[in-house]
């Protein structure tokens, strides 16, 4: 299955139209995220696990810890948290909300970010929610990762909806060595399961009170595993740009018609989730590729930081919905 998935999101690169933005894959890239798929040992891990008189085990780039196998590394550079050379989990989860961020765009959908994004740290009033009780009991304010401003309200049965972007991956340690985790081994889409109640857990607190307002869980696995809310968002945003393009279809509309929307719709709903797809792939290679690679942070000055995503009239739009 998840040959297959890559198979696909490769072949997307060369079809997505440039308005979407779409990462392309170098043929490094493809090379690892195919072993990745097909469960064999990346070349360069094997050597980066290699001791010899002359040539110690390479360590990770941010954290200089060394492993004994191949597995084991690559298993480290999909479950660090740190900011190492080749990427890391806050750094994929970006690059996947910048994808969705481009779909919406590329479809007419207007949005905000509220979360720190390429740099910048956004507290945009369009994704502020509310305050809920941490792990520790602490009481934190939350923001979503993305609003969408002008989503139908028909998708997911709420006027305001936003979106909570999250990568998860489906090993993990155990005493230093690659294991399974919540039994994901035995049952497809136990890592998003977990994600998906964790989430809820946290929204319905910080959506307390406040009613016809709906956090998706955009997840996606590292396999490209998505969740049904993931699913519903990308048929939400491809009938969006059908009905704009072909308009809406009702009892008078004619066969021909009918068949331009259909074929709308099902090109743009291959071409996005291609686009999210593909920034998955991406990121999984690049982490895998380049875990050895020594760490540092890139230097960007303020001025230099692009700013929030922000529309003005969607979000004169969202401040009169509230006022309702």
């Amino acid at each position: 299955m998840y040959v297959h998935i890559h198979s696909i999101s490769v072949s997307y690169v060369s079809s997505v139209p440039t308005r979407f933005k779409s990462d392309t894959l170098s043929s490094d890239n493809f090379r690892t995220a195919m072993r990745f798929s097909l469960g064999l040992d990346q070349p360069v891990l094997v050597a980066a696990a290699t001791e010899t008189a002359d040539h110690p085990r390479q360590p990770c780039g941010h954290c200089g810890v060394t492993f004994p196998t191949a597995e084991h590394y690559q298993t480290h550079a999909l479950t660090v948290r740190a900011g190492t050379a080749g990427g890391s989990t806050y750094n994929t989860h970006n690059h996947i909300l910048e994808a969705v961020a481009n779909c919406a765009k590329a479809v007419g959908v207007a949005y905000a970010i509220g979360t720190t994004f390429q740099g910048v740290r956004n507290a945009d009033g369009n994704c502020r929610l509310g305050n809920y009780t941490d792990g520790h009991g602490v009481q934190r304010e939350k923001y979503a990762d993305i609003a969408f401003l002008d989503m139908p309200q028909r998708a997911f049965n709420a006027q305001l909806v936003y979106g909570d972007v999250t990568h998860r991956t489906v090993v993990g340690t155990r005493g230093g060595d690659p294991v399974p985790v919540h039994l994901a081994h035995l049952r497809a889409g136990a890592a998003l399961q977990v994600a998906d109640a964790e989430k809820t857990l946290m929204y319905d607190q910080a959506l307390r009170g406040r009613q016809n307002e709906k956090v998706a869980i955009l997840g996606i696995e590292a396999g490209g595993r998505m969740h049904k809310h993931f699913h519903r968002l990308i048929d939400t945003f491809a009938k969006f740009k059908a009905d704009a393009d072909a308009g809406t279809p009702d009892d008078n509309t004619s066969p021909a018609s009918i068949k331009f929307h259909q074929s709308v719709f099902s090109r743009t709903k291959s071409l996005l989730m291609g686009r999210i797809q593909v920034a998955r792939v991406k990121c999984v290679a690049e982490r895998i590729m380049h875990v050895t690679r020594p760490f540092s942070r890139p230097q960007v000055s303020p001025a230099s930081r692009p700013a929030p995503a922000r529309l003005g009239p969607a979000t004169t739009r969202l401040q009169q919905i509230r006022r309702i």
